[in-house]
């Protein structure tokens, strides 16, 4: 496989949803390709929703990015790393994966994604939205999945960055046939 082959999984497209909060919160509005595993994300109405929150400063900053993303049940999706504040419309990348451990919190809920744990994200950031104390926040996020690349992260990063005609082509194909969900294909009722 060459470096710049990247085997995509998924792509999901979230928009920020307005809330009297203080963490941005995103809806899953659209999606491409088929995820099982996604259900495990789902609130008990059969949505998917992602909170963008900011790294509590303990220990050594080096050690965890500075923003995360977290879904339902205080499960913790990922870091973004390489992440800057999107400002006036422009869209900025970061890469993060998902946890390895097979449990996670101090009630040892099954991991959702435990089957993806060598997969890596690819998150686009769409600025334009501020938050409440006038930071820029995403107006919304784009999601890709990519198997077996969680040791590979930073050249997804990269590739992006630098323009990877086959990854840049995926999400474009992604973009034209997403389809709108409500709630996620994989809810079984």
């Amino acid at each position: 496989m060459n470096k710049s082959h990247f085997l995509a999984r998924w792509y999901g497209y979230l928009e920020l949803v307005p809330t009297s909060g203080k963490v941005p919160r995103y809806r899953l509005t659209a999606s491409y390709l088929e995820w099982p595993e996604l259900a495990g994300l789902e609130r008990s109405d059969g949505r998917v929703e992602l909170f963008l929150n900011e790294r509590i400063l303990r220990g050594n900053p080096d050690v965890a990015p500075a923003h995360r993303l977290q879904a339902v049940r205080s499960y913790n999706l990922s870091g973004l790393i390489g992440y800057n504040a999107p400002v006036d419309g422009a869209t900025t990348a970061a890469v993060g994966y998902p946890p390895s451990v097979a449990t996670y919190g101090a009630q040892e809920r099954e991991n959702p994604l435990y089957d993806c744990r060598d997969d890596a994200y690819l998150f686009l950031l769409r600025g334009g939205g501020s938050a409440q104390d006038g930071e820029p926040i995403p107006t919304a996020i784009e999601w890709g999945v990519f198997k077996h690349c969680r040791q590979r992260y930073g050249d997804l990063l990269r590739a992006w960055r630098d323009g990877d005609r086959e990854l840049r082509t995926f999400i474009a194909e992604a973009r034209a046939a997403a389809q709108p969900v409500e709630k996620t294909l994989w809810t079984t009722t």
